[in-house]
């Protein structure tokens, strides 16, 4: 029982990295976006 617990434990670590990976590059996804359009506004301007 405490070997099932442990691998779940080190599964959800991996979970919650992922997680973190994959919104921290969300982020900078829409970072970036939001960088161009306003790159595009000021040169309409």
């Amino acid at each position: 029982m405490k070997n099932l617990r442990v691998r779940a434990n080190i599964q959800n670590v991996v979970i919650c990295e992922n997680f973190i990976r994959n919104s921290k590059n969300y982020c900078l996804g829409i970072l970036k976006q939001a960088q161009n359009t306003s790159h595009k506004h000021f040169r309409k301007t």
